[in-house]
């Protein structure tokens, strides 16, 4: 039945393409007083599983991750958006605010065969948190301003969530939580920095930076982004979540349709689903970081008018220091209002 499941999965996914470039090709003469709506809100959903790459049946490290965001636009005439506007030193073209809440479930891959914590590859741990974030725009680069606070421990409602899931696709329930990381709180703060380096219609490279610091994680995280496609401006582009409230063109693209390949190296910190608590002093475990790691991923994207989605298989290494590369996939879907 998963085999059948993803077949028609992907098919699915194959005629949507299709269909967005012949959409595309027949919507090139828009005459020129036509303008292409303009959205000032969204709602995102993410749901992050390594259930669902293609292939893979395992259910190990960064098992699952779910997170809904709404994103509003900062209007420069609201009195909120006057101060924000002349505050920035540089030139700013668009300001977008947003709140979201997500949870996230690491699971060790050996719980069945070990003979108690110590001898786990990883510990098991939920994190559940808000995200307030503020997204400026300035001169073709983008800022990303970002937050974190919640939960880790069994407060997250991880082993919860994840019952429910296997009991709802009648999979074996899973085991291992009953010494999972004790609840704490932790918060992070984030800025990421985002900058195309050569943009045409068919092709894009970006340069990106991202750092973080905090009790839940804390990283550095140089990177690269390509997208091949059929694209958008990078202003206009869902894909970077900086669309809202831009005025489109006439002759504007009406379908996105595009692969992206991104690749990160990443200096890691601290974890706390790994450190956090006294777990590791309690049973005598030890559990490295792997201090230097990369990263991953590509992804097919496709857009039109409100909605956007996309599916993308990701490439890591662990967190611990002796964790395999791990696999997982995630699924994104976005709605403009």
């Amino acid at each position: 039945m998963p085999g059948k499941f993803y077949i028609l999965w992907f098919s699915s996914l194959l005629f949507f393409v299709w269909g967005g470039h012949s959409a595309y090709s027949q919507d090139r003469s828009l005459p020129s007083q036509q303008k292409a709506p303009r959205y000032t809100r969204s709602l995102r959903v993410i749901s992050d599983n390594d259930f669902f790459f293609l292939g893979s049946w395992t259910d190990r490290y960064y098992s699952f991750g779910s997170f809904i965001q709404y994103r509003q636009y900062i209007s420069p005439r609201s009195r909120v958006g006057r101060f924000l506007y002349a505050s920035n030193s540089r030139k700013t073209q668009r300001i977008i605010w947003g709140l979201g809440i997500g949870q996230e479930g690491y699971t060790s891959s050996n719980f069945e065969e070990a003979e108690g914590v110590r001898d786990l590859d990883r510990p098991h741990a939920g994190w559940l948190y808000a995200k307030p974030e503020l997204v400026l725009l300035q001169e073709g680069q983008l800022w990303r301003i970002s937050a974190e606070f919640g939960v880790v421990g069994p407060l997250s409602g991880a082993e919860k969530s994840q019952r429910l899931v296997h009991k709802l696709f009648s999979m074996p329930l899973p085991q291992g939580w009953e010494n999972q990381i004790p609840n704490h709180f932790a918060f992070n703060l984030r800025l990421d920095w985002i900058r195309p380096v050569f943009s045409s219609s068919f092709l894009e490279v970006i340069s990106e930076m991202k750092a973080q610091l905090g009790l839940e994680s804390s990283f550095i995280q140089p990177g690269f982004r390509i997208r091949l496609g059929s694209l958008k401006a990078f202003d206009q582009s869902i894909s970077y979540q900086v669309d809202l409230g831009s005025k489109q063109e006439a002759r504007s693209r009406k379908w996105e349709v595009f692969l992206d390949l991104e690749g990160h190296a990443q200096l890691l910190a601290n974890h706390a689903t790994v450190h956090g608590g006294d777990l590791e002093e309690a049973f005598g475990a030890n559990w490295d970081l792997r201090r230097l790691g990369y990263g991953f991923s590509s992804g097919l994207n496709l857009s039109r008018g409100r909605l956007g989605s996309r599916y993308a298989m990701h490439l890591t290494q662990g967190e611990v220091q002796d964790l395999e590369t791990h696999k997982y996939a995630s699924i994104q879907l976005t709605y403009r209002f």
